[in-house]
Parts: C-alpha cells; sequence; structure tokens
C-alpha cells in the first residue's frame, strides 16, 4: 500500500443527507467515515428520520466500524489503520468539515 498522500485524490464529499464524508481516488478506492448525527429525542428521530451534520467526531468517526471498515480495509498497514483516520480529517478540515476533537 502506498502512502495515501501519494494518491491522486479524484473527489472529497461530505454527505449529509448519507452521513458519510469520503475521499476517492484515481485508482477507483476510497475512505470513508461517519458524520455526526443530530441529537434527537426518540419522537423528533421517528418523525425526521435521521439528521447528520456536516461535523466528525474525531473519536467517533467510525472510520474503523461496519461498512466504513469494510471500505477502508485497503489501506491498513499492517493492521494498523490510526493513518487512516488522520488522512480523513485532513481532507474533511482542508474541505470545511468541522471536527470534533
Amino acid at each position: 500500500m502506498k502512502n495515501l498522500n501519494d494518491l491522486k485524490v479524484t473527489n472529497v464529499e461530505s454527505k449529509t443527507e448519507d452521513g458519510f464524508f469520503f475521499v476517492e481516488f484515481s485508482t477507483g478506492k476510497s475512505l470513508q467515515c461517519c458524520l455526526k448525527a443530530l441529537n434527537q429525542s426518540e419522537d423528533e428521530l421517528m418523525e425526521n428520520g435521521p439528521i447528520f451534520l456536516n461535523q466528525i467526531e474525531h473519536d467517533n468517526s467510525g472510520f474503523d466500524d461496519g461498512l466504513c471498515a469494510d471500505c477502508n480495509e485497503w489501506a491498513l498497514v499492517d493492521g494498523e489503520n490510526e493513518h487512516i483516520l488522520e488522512f480523513l480529517i485532513d481532507r474533511a478540515r482542508e474541505n470545511g468539515v468541522h471536527i470534533i476533537v
């Protein structure tokens, strides 16, 4: 696996309607993490559905869980993944996503 910074980025998006932030590369691969959901009561959630903010919680981004972990698996280096989160956080900041530490 190459250094992520050596790969050509072709698209960066924060999709608040889907709840994901992702970076796409010219290789056809991508990396993604979850956007923060608005805290709602159970009734509000039933009425509105989930509402995602243009924010990523650094320590709760979901980059290593579920669908995101599956998507990001190709970028593991010797089983380590922290560089993936830092890459995503850096690109998110550059693209106006608020990072909650």
